[in-house]
């Protein structure tokens, strides 16, 4: 004798169907995906530059990047992080560049330099914004100070363009310190 009723057999059968497919159906494994901040040049190692720090906002600590939504909300995309620190990944990049942009230039004397960055964010439209400070510091002279604030469109779409929107960003900053660098050797 059965205990169940006719009909509930088609129905426990489609029951058990829908759970077999609803777990064939689940969504894959989300992709990860890691950049590295590079110099494409090679760099020379003459330039008795001495970057003693980069400070960045808090927001720029963790591996996720960082995107600005609106006027106050940052989005970490948790599928695309930094492969390494990107404090010291900056600072690499800094150096290397900056040493890239004095080339043969000699300098007078050893350097310190110090570099603060305010911010650093690309936008869902496609813009990226850097607003930085420095401060140049020779044996006995004043310390020289230098700010840097430039906007620039994303060089291509997506996070791929916003990581070579941060090379470019970063590599104007080093221009910029490297001039000061340059004119302030030059007597």
């Amino acid at each position: 004798m059965n205990r169940f009723p006719p009909r509930i057999w088609p129905l426990s059968g489609a029951l058990i169907l829908l759970v077999t497919l609803a777990g064939c159906s689940s969504p894959s494994p989300l992709q990860q995906h890691s950049y590295l901040l590079r110099s494409a040049q090679p760099v020379p190692q003459v330039q008795p530059v001495v970057l003693q720090r980069v400070s960045l906002p808090d927001y720029l600590y963790g591996d996720a990047l960082v995107v600005l939504v609106n006027d106050n909300e940052l989005y970490r995309a948790q599928q695309h992080r930094w492969a390494e620190p990107l404090p010291q990944s900056i600072e690499r990049y800094l150096r290397q560049r900056i040493s890239s942009h004095l080339g043969a230039a000699t300098l007078a004397q050893p350097v310190t330099l110090e570099v603060r960055i305010d911010e650093l964010l690309g936008t869902l439209e496609g813009q990226l914004s850097l607003v930085a400070s420095y401060r140049i510091e020779r044996e006995g002279q004043a310390p020289q100070r230098g700010a840097f604030q430039q906007q620039l469109a994303q060089p291509a779409e997506g996070y791929t363009g916003l990581v070579a929107g941060h090379q470019q960003i970063l590599d104007q900053l080093a221009a910029a310190i490297a001039a000061d660098l340059q004119s302030a050797a030059t007597p």
